[in-house]
């Protein structure tokens, strides 16, 4: 089971860019992959979010334009019923059970500053989505050019910079891609010569291309 505090912490970093979110994309982010004993956990972490004040809620409307706010009294009837509107599809995702969910209002999640923040923090400390099989799988890729490539940096990855977290989301898109052996060991050894401080190295390159051919991409929900 999944603490009400952790669910928290993955709705806030969920919404800590667009600040408001249906609740049914929620549910189906913050938790991988979704499950019918998630409903609780989630309903109680979005009331835990709104009796801390970093939650309040508004309608997704069939219109386009500005999302109406919750009423006092909508909001009530909402906290109070909000597992009600869940219903967990044929294909393992929950969606609305009270009918067709392009065709009606639908709750959202809205968090202010304060929660954007936290959530930002969450996300440099943890990583983006870090309950999910993508967020491993890009940490074990960074773990292994980082080891052949700066050691120190496994140790301290608060001294990270782009150099080497662009570099990990390119190898991982072209392990996600079925990348070759002999291509990949190319695109190593390009990117050894990019990289300061450090001397292209054909045995170091071998390595790296063994490791990062063994990582299990995991498939796109």
């Amino acid at each position: 089971m999944t603490t009400i505090d952790e669910v928290c912490n993955r709705l806030l970093a969920t919404l800590e860019e667009s600040w408001e979110q249906n609740i049914f994309t929620l549910i189906n982010t913050v938790f991988e992959p979704p499950s019918r004993s998630d409903l609780v956990e989630f309903c109680e972490a979005v009331r835990s979010l709104h009796r801390k004040g970093l939650a309040q809620f508004s309608w997704d409307t069939v219109k386009p334009g500005r999302c109406p706010p919750m009423s006092e009294a909508e909001t009530v009837e909402f906290l109070r019923s909000m597992e009600s509107w869940f219903v967990l599809a044929d294909d393992g995702y929950w969606t609305c059970s009270k009918g067709d969910f392009g065709r009606m209002n639908i709750p959202q999640v809205v968090i202010g500053e304060a929660g954007a923040l936290i959530g930002l923090k969450l996300e440099y400390e943890r990583g983006t989505e870090w309950w999910t099989a993508r967020s491993q799988t890009l940490d074990r890729i960074l773990c292994i050019l980082l080891a052949e490539w700066n050691p120190e940096l496994v140790e301290n990855l608060t001294k990270l910079d782009r150099t080497y977290t662009d570099q990990m989301w390119t190898f991982y898109g072209l392990l996600k891609d079925g990348v070759s052996e002999k291509d990949l060991k190319y695109h190593l050894l390009a990117a050894e010569r990019m990289l300061p401080e450090l001397v292209p190295n054909r045995k170091r390159v071998d390595r790296l291309a063994g490791q990062l051919l063994q990582v299990e991409i995991p498939e796109d929900r």
